[in-house]
């Protein structure tokens, strides 16, 4: 059953790509050669440098963005603890101040 198979992938390992000509092999070496700059010039070497410049921002306000997220995401800490003496004149205003009326009817 496999000796299809094992035919077909002996055929397919002699197989062998044909090799390129020599001529065109040097015209592409001399064409790229002709076309490649030999230096950059100044206004290639800025754009480089404010692009560059511009992703390393663009980075560092991603991280900023990322740690505040993920510091709101962090449980807030207890309120501290009430100290367990007697109710102070404070609490007392604070505690009239929210009632609504019928509380104030019963404190009259």
């Amino acid at each position: 059953m496999n000796d299809p198979l094992d035919e077909f992938e002996s055929e397919l390992s002699r197989l062998r790509p044909a090799g390129l000509p020599a001529d065109l092999v040097a015209c592409v070496a001399a064409e790229l050669d002709r076309r490649a700059p030999t230096r950059r010039n100044f206004a290639d070497r800025c754009l480089k440098f404010f692009i560059s410049s511009g992703a390393v921002a663009a980075s560092v306000i991603v991280c900023l963005i990322g740690s505040q997220v993920l510091e709101d995401r962090r449980p807030m800490p207890a309120s501290p603890p009430v100290a367990n003496g007697p109710p102070t004149i404070a609490a007392y205003q604070q505690m009239l101040a929210r009632s609504d009326g019928p509380t104030l009817e019963l404190l009259r």
